[in-house]
């Protein structure tokens, strides 16, 4: 046997701590190595979590950039759309000041309106008096017209027979219609305007005739005695004093009329007339239709 030195007795313990150590170092790698390719796919697993985990939230990171860039749209369209709400609403405050306006507007002319209404109506009203008076004022004008009327035709009557009368002896006059007709011979001879002896005789009886018919005839009547002269169609000879039958009718015509005026007829209330050829009442030319068309004739009516 052996006997080791005290130096060599020193030495073994170190020598056993330094193979403790290395035995132990083994089995770590051994177990290490025993256990490496567990961890491995350990960490393979985890490293592909990792990567879904980082696409989602890269996805998700995307997602809430685009969703930011939508609610960044979105709220730029959200203030211009305030923008245009607010314009709207002023441009309603407006149309609401300005409808408010029109109304008062309309209130007033409505008042207005009523206003001219009732005038129209108190218009309407006096213009249906007016005309129920202008229809009253005319029934008795008319009754008043016709009364009149109605009495100088009385008056004329009346006038005429007495005529009848006042020319008894005379045989030659003619009533037609309202008129008294004369012939030209019984005042004037052949193309003259000189009233001979008989036809003064004739207009003294017509003259005091007319004047006691005035005396029958109302006061605010306007009447006339009108004088119409006519010829027969023969033109008047040459060297006449008158230029044609128009002229010879009005003159003769005139003189009976300024002859009545100097017997007491007023002036206003005599006219004269000349109506030449122009107006026949017999047609053809025989001595009988030609007498019958030189004439005087005496009309007591209404201016």
């Amino acid at each position: 046997m052996t006997i080791m030195t005290r130096e060599e007795q020193n030495l073994w313990p170190s020598f056993v701590d330094l193979m403790s150590s290395m035995f132990l170092f083994m089995l770590f790698i051994t177990l290490a190595l025993v256990f490496a390719r567990p961890e491995e796919a350990k960490e393979d697993g985890a490293s592909v979590e990792l990567s879904d985990i980082l696409a989602r939230e890269r996805a998700e990171r995307i997602k809430n950039e685009a969703n930011t860039s939508r609610i960044d749209a979105l709220n730029q369209m959200v203030a211009e759309m305030d923008g245009t709400i607010i314009k709207k609403e002023n441009e309603i405050k407006t149309l609401e000041q300005q409808n408010r306006e029109y109304k008062n507007r309309v209130e007033r002319l409505g008042r207005e309106l009523q206003k001219l209404n009732a005038v129209f109506e108190a218009t309407d009203k006096y213009i249906a008096w007016q005309k129920v008076q202008i229809v009253e004022l005319g029934k008795k004008l008319n009754r008043a017209l016709a009364n009149k009327t109605a009495e100088l035709h009385r008056v004329r009557s009346d006038f005429f027979g007495s005529l009848l009368g006042a020319l008894e002896g005379n045989r030659n006059f003619e009533i037609r219609g309202d008129r008294f007709v004369l012939p030209s011979e019984v005042f004037f001879a052949p193309e003259s305007a000189e009233i001979g002896e008989a036809g003064r005789a004739a207009l003294d009886g017509i003259a005091a005739t007319l004047i006691e018919a005035m005396q029958k005839i109302p006061d605010d009547t306007d009447w006339i005695l009108r004088v119409d002269g006519h010829t027969d169609s023969r033109p008047v000879r040459a060297g006449s004093l008158f230029a044609d039958n128009w002229e010879l009718s009005s003159a003769r015509a005139g003189e009976v009329v300024r002859y009545l005026h100097s017997r007491g007829i007023p002036a206003d209330r005599l006219a004269a007339a000349g109506f030449g050829e122009f107006q026949p009442v017999a047609v053809g030319n025989d001595n009988a239709s030609l007498s019958k068309n030189r004439r005087i004739e005496f009309k007591l009516t209404e201016k």
